[in-house]
């Protein structure tokens, strides 16, 4: 008989073992809430609650991402076994009769408290279920970046405040919608990740550019645009921060990924390149080195 994988403690944190797909339906018969949650369960709370609202299958990248061997229909078993349990709830996308979508319930978060893994920020997204077509989008464009590029860390919406809260002057510039070191074929870049629905009154872009020129730690800020009718209203505003700020289209970064058109300020000019392109060149700046604080470990819960 083979000996049993066991977790490995490393600062003072235990780490999770490899888990095993088949195991996943007997997880999910045993009785919801009597003896707390499995570790697998825990695991995609963890996940819910740093990414925001995710589908099943955003929830089973992230996971292997983390480097959990996860099978996509397990996830699903999990995902259903905490809806029934009242740790997560879940809503229906608003553009099609199917998507499903994950979040955690009140029961999940006071849970993530008692085993001290909770942010220090307010993670509880039903607060505003408006924020659900937010989080999926930031959550899209993190799996396109990341199916392209390895990344040193990622950091959503909720990490990036969790930093600048405990960071202080020592924490990015603002609380971008994410943020993450990728790694590029001769460089490490650093960017910050903005994703723009509607236009903003001009006072907000001339606040933001002063914001933007005191960032030290990152490379490069891109722009998700919704619209393509967006960059012409939005771009001059940002013509005082030249080239740290770029701006895409949302949509085109979906279908050919770091390969669309972006726009960038040079010499008062907006000039055009593909976004791998602007990256590879940005990323040559010394920039001071960043290390974050609230980068998600996934393990057994406490």
């Amino acid at each position: 008989m083979k000996d049993a994988q066991m977790p490995s403690v490393t600062n003072g944190r235990l780490q999770l073992a490899p888990v095993k797909a088949r195991s996943a339906k007997a997880s999910s018969r045993r009785r919801p809430g009597v003896e707390g949650l499995t570790g697998r369960e825990y695991q995609m709370l963890l996940i819910l609650n740093s990414y925001g609202w995710c589908t099943p299958d955003m929830v089973w990248r992230v996971a292997r991402f983390h480097g959990i061997p996860a099978k996509c229909n397990w996830v699903y078993v999990l995902l259903a076994g905490l809806k029934k349990s009242g740790y997560v709830t879940t809503m229906r996308t608003l553009n099609g009769k199917k998507g499903i979508v994950y979040a955690v319930a009140d029961r999940g978060l006071a849970h993530i408290r008692a085993c001290k893994d909770n942010l220090v920020c307010d993670t509880n997204v039903l607060k505003d279920p408006a924020s659900m077509n937010h989080f999926l989008a930031l959550n899209r464009i993190m799996l396109q970046l990341r199916s392209e590029f390895k990344a040193h860390f990622w950091l959503t919406d909720f990490q990036v405040r969790a930093d600048n809260m405990q960071l202080g002057n020592d924490g990015l510039a603002k609380d971008y919608d994410s943020a993450a070191e990728l790694v590029m074929p001769n460089a490490s870049i650093r960017i910050g990740i903005e994703y723009e629905l509607t236009q903003k009154k001009g006072a907000l872009y001339a606040k933001l550019c002063s914001i933007f020129a005191a960032e030290k730690y990152l490379h490069l800020i891109i722009y998700f645009l919704e619209s393509p009718n967006l960059l012409n209203s939005i771009a001059p505003h940002f013509r005082p921060v030249g080239g740290l700020v770029c701006f895409t289209n949302y949509r085109d970064f979906l279908l050919d990924g770091t390969a669309t058109s972006a726009f960038y300020w040079y010499d008062e000019e907006l000039r055009t390149a593909s976004l791998r392109e602007i990256m590879a060149h940005v990323a040559q700046r010394k920039k001071p080195e960043y290390l974050p604080v609230n980068q998600l470990r996934i393990r057994f819960q406490a």
